[in-house]
This record gives structure tokens, sequence and C-alpha cells, in this order.
């Protein structure tokens, strides 16, 4: 271990370019990704705005391209379910409110992601070249306390200055300051695209860990509690020789009562994994109890040992046909102290290049490693798209701050040869079933959506939950393979929906009633979140009428999917006073009464 004492550097210059970037060190080397500055999509762009494509999906920043999100493994979304902070990293807008094409910007919301604002003064406005790319971020909120206690820590692929190898860090106390402590690494490591970051639940200690893109298959990693001295540790049961000098592809940081764990995909080595699937990858996890000075062996989570897995022989590699390896997955950790890897496998019994593909749960036990099928049915030829492809399904899982329910994010196809959309499910962590998967973009082909994340943990309120999803898209869209490179906008939305535990390892179901559930917040100055539920496919309309009768808004008119839906209502143009809302679906009406405070 090394203690290494990093100071600021100024801004001296700004170098445009045209970079090849690799996104992982694996058995081949990895596509070329073409980044790159574009035009301006609009200059007079306000965060925060309201789309009218996407519902109740709302416009938090603008880009320079889509490839800001377009990283699998890290949470550029975050929230914090204490201080109910969100914040939401990217890439700066060069020309527009960026210094340069890698400038580093982040936004916060305070309602739950009704409203956004952007932080001014960026993240790396510090660095010596500006030439971030792929951001991550954590927040660190160790007292459990409000936003005064709470500490953003960003980290990202630094370019060097014409390919990745640098690495560049920040944190801003609070989150929203505005005056961030930024740091560039250049220690000579060739750093690759994916830097993972998670915070202690316990102590003020942040970690963060990457791969090399040619020089280890191994991972490093580095910790601090003050930004004073950064601890940079490369664990033996990281190194090289554990991944088989294949590489690995990092799934997360977490941790859990004080335990920290990172989970990695990798070729690892025949002595740990006598007989390998097909295609020689395995999922697997290390921890540690020392605050990350020592670390477990990888633990390998064997799915074809798992009976209701058994079938699945290989990963789900979702840019078939090419030479390369592309997998992905997501880690959490439950209330039993037993951790959750949520990835992507194939039945290959057929054709070694295609078979069923489905998003997997695989958890431990007391006694060993269980699974659950999350959902079946990947599109198999997986359409490329903003980020050119390089999320693939991007299965992402969040927990409530119990860590009693969990929550799952992907995209897919919703029917053959239809771009793709975000869909979303959930259970207990006692449930043998998740509920039926719900399309929360209904995009049809105006918006291919492959750069998505979901931010780690619910807000939960009774048995309320609300998820924070967001994804990145170009707006202008003309093929699902249009250069990934154009302008974009990033959006995000809550999500919410009702959970009761009914008994344990009782499956979960689809929403089997009609709701209207009150707005919340409420009284509510000016946007405030209406979350209701459907029993079954249906016609469904929402307004809101002022009390003379007059309808003063159309929030939703056409047709919805059972389950739980979420749509959000500002009342900027509208007086202080009380006002109605109303669901209809089918011969089915409910009506609750909201309160403007302005």
């Amino acid at each position: 271990m090394k203690n290494i004492t990093y100071t600021f550097l100024l801004l001296l210059f700004l170098i445009p370019v045209l970079v090849s970037a690799q996104q992982t060190s694996i058995r081949h080397k990895a596509p070329s990704i073409m980044d790159k500055p574009t035009t301006i999509l609009d200059k007079n762009y306000t965060p925060g705005g309201n789309s009218p494509l996407l519902g109740s999906y709302f416009g938090v920043d603008t880009l320079g391209n889509a490839l800001s999100f377009a990283e699998t493994g890290i949470t550029p979304l975050c929230f914090d379910p204490y201080s109910g902070v969100l914040a939401l990293v990217h890439r700066g807008w060069a020309g527009h409110y960026a210094a340069g094409s890698g400038q580093i910007w982040y936004n916060l919301s305070t309602d739950y992601g009704v409203s956004w604002k952007r932080v001014p003064g960026g993240v790396n406005t510090t660095n010596t070249q500006i030439l971030g790319r792929y951001p991550n971020m954590t927040i660190s909120n160790p007292t459990k306390g409000n936003l005064s206690a709470t500490t953003g820590f960003f980290v990202w692929p630094e370019l060097n200055p014409a390919a990745f190898g640098f690495m560049g860090f920040a944190a801003d106390q609070p989150l929203g300051n505005g005056s961030p402590a930024a740091f560039l690494n250049t220690d000579g490591n060739d750093y690759s695209t994916r830097m993972m970051a998670w915070s202690d639940d316990q102590t003020p200690e942040i970690f963060w860990a990457t791969a090399f893109q040619t020089t280890s298959a191994g991972l490093k990693l580095f910790k601090t509690s003050d930004f004073a001295t950064i601890d940079t540790l490369s664990p033996p049961e990281w190194s090289d020789a554990v991944f088989q000098s294949n590489g690995n592809i990092g799934i997360g940081g977490y941790s859990y009562n004080g335990i920290e764990y990172v989970g990695a995909i990798g070729s690892y080595d025949t002595l740990l994994v006598p007989n390998p699937p097909r295609g020689g990858w395995l999922v697997g996890y290390s921890k540690s109890t020392d605050k990350g000075k020592t670390w477990s062996t990888f633990k390998m989570a064997d799915w074809r040992q798992i009976p209701r897995l058994s079938a699945y022989e290989t990963l789900f590699d979702y840019k078939k046909g090419d030479t390369y390896i592309s997998y992905q997955g997501s880690i959490g950790v439950d209330k039993n102290n037993h951790v959750h890897i949520i990835v992507s496998v194939t039945d290959t019994t057929t054709d070694k290049d295609h078979g069923t593909n489905s998003i997997v749960d695989i958890f431990e036990t007391n006694t060993g490693w269980n699974g659950t099928v999350v959902y079946q049915g990947l599109d198999t030829a997986y359409s490329m798209g903003p980020g050119l492809g390089q999320v693939g399904p991007c299965s992402e899982l969040a927990f409530d701050s119990t860590h009693s329910v969990m929550a799952v994010q992907f995209i897919n196809t919703p029917a053959p040869g239809k771009w793709n959309d975000l869909f979303f499910t959930y259970k207990g962590i006692n449930d043998t079933s998740w509920a039926t998967p719900v399309n929360m973009t209904n995009s049809t082909d105006s918006i291919n959506n492959t750069s998505a994340h979901l931010a780690p943990y619910l807000h939960k309120v009774g048995n309320q939950y609300t998820a924070f999803s967001g994804y990145c898209y170009s707006p202008s869209p003309l093929t699902p393979t249009y250069d990934g490179n154009t302008t974009a906008v990033i959006y995000t939305a809550p999500h919410t929906f009702t959970y009761v535990a009914t008994g344990i390892n009782d499956p979960v179901g689809a929403v089997n009633s009609f709701a209207l559930l009150q707005n919340y917040p409420n009284p509510f100055n000016p946007s405030t979140l209406i979350n209701y539920s459907l029993p079954v496919r249906n016609n469904v309309s929402l307004k809101v009428y002022d009390m003379l009768g007059r309808e003063v808004a159309n929030l939703v008119n056409g047709t919805q999917e059972a389950g739980s839906h979420s749509v959000s209502f500002n009342a900027s143009k509208l007086a202080s006073g009380l006002y109605i809302y109303t669901l209809r679906a089918g011969n089915n009406s409910m009506s609750k009464k909201m309160m403007l405070l302005k």
C-alpha cells in the first residue's frame, strides 16, 4: 500500500481531440469507441425543462454527445435516502457551459427529481487538461444526516491526452456547495474507462477502483477519508493472475454494515473454477471487513449449479458475431448480508451464438448460491444506438434503505423490430418471483433508449417506493444505429410503486387494483408527483381541475399497461389554491385534492 498526497492543479490549456477508447481489458481488445466534440443543440436550454416526448421524464441537462452515460458498472445517478438528495454527474457541453469537451458537471435535486439545478462551477475546473470522460459518483453520508452532512465524490477516466490512461477525481462538501476540490492522477498507469466508486455506510471512507487498459488484467483500489492522503492498494486477490491475464469487467462497488464489496465478471483462474462455463467467464465478488486494507479471494457464483438457472450455459454477449466479449452486471447486498448479482445469461443449447437470453438474480443464502429469473426474452440481436451500443441490457439493481425491497431496470425491445425501451421490475428479498416488468418509456420508434442508469437506492415512504431512472439520448434519431456522437440530453424520472410484503416466499404479482395515491409533496410549489396503479391495460386519462370545475391540465391521455405509474405535475403557471386531480381508466374513476402554495 502506498500513501500519495495529491495537490491542486491549475487550468493551463484545453486540447479538443478525437480519441480512441477501450471499454475493458479482456481476452480480446475491446472495440474502438470514437468520442469527439460536436455542435451546440440549444444555447437557451434550461436544466429541468419538461419534454413532450417522454411523459414523466424530465430533461436535466444537455451534453455534447450521448457517450457520457454510456459506461456500465458505474453510478452517475445517485440518491441518498437519508438526506433525500438526488445527484447526477455528466460531461459538460463544450462551447455552451463547459470550458472543454471533457469538463465534468453535476446537477442536484432536493425534491426527489421533480426539479433540478446545475451546480455552478463544474467539478474538474482545476485540472490541467479538462479531458474527462464517463464520470461516476457516490454520495457519502455516514451520519445519515441532512444535506449539510453529505459529501459528493466524483471520479472519471482522463485522456492522456489523446487516449485514455489518466484518472481524475474530486469532492464537493456538502453536495451543491459548488467549490469542489479536484485532482488529476498521472502516475504512469494505463487506467481503463470504468471507474467504480462507492462510500462506506458507517464512516467517511470513500473508495474507488479501476482496471487497466493493457498493462494488467487486475484491479487497483484507492481510498480516502479526508482527501489529504490517498491510500493506493493493489490487492493480491485482484491481481493479473487471478483473471488469467484475460482481464475483467467491473460490475460495481458496494458498502453495507461497514463491509465493502467489489463485483467483477472475469475469466478466473482454472484452479478456482475447474469446470468453467462456455465462454470461460463467471461472476464473482471480493469483500473487505477492515475498510479496504485486506480483501477476500473472489467468490465465484456458478449459476449452472442452481436448479432454476441450470439451462443457461454462458453469459449473454450482447454484441454477437464479433471478436469481442461484451458482458454487463450489477451488485448489491440485502439486509441478511447476502450478495445479489444481476447479470444476463444465455441458453445456447441449440446454437453457440444464439439462444434464450435472460436477466437473472444470482444471490447468496446461508447454504450457498440461489437464483431467480428477473426477465426472460432479451432481444437476441441487440440494437445499436446512442453510446454506440456500449451498455447492452444495462440491467441495474437498487435497494431501499432497509435492504428489504429490490428493483431492477433494464433495456429491451418491446417487440421484435422495435427500438429499445426502459423496463422496470421489483420484489421483496424473500419473494420467489418478480413483478411483471413495466415499460417506463413507451417511446416506440422515436427514441432508442440505450444509455441508461438506475440510482442504487430507492426512496421509501410507508409502502410506497420510488426508483430514480435516467438515460441519455440524441433528440433527432433517424435509425437505431445513428451516430452516437451527436448532441444529447440526459433525462430522469422518478418511478413509484407500492409494495406490501404478504409473507415469506410469497411471489410478487402484478398490481391488482385501481388506485390513485395522494400527491407528494403536498402542499407543493410548483411541482409534485402523482402516483397511481392499473390492474389491466386500459385507456387512461389524468386531469387537473380548479375548484370551479375547469380543466387546467391534461397530464395523461392514452393507453397504458398494467402496473404502477408516476406523473409529475408542474403548476408554475397556476395561482395558489386548492385543485382536484382525477384518474379515469375504463369504468373506474377516482379523484383527490392537492394544495398549491406559492
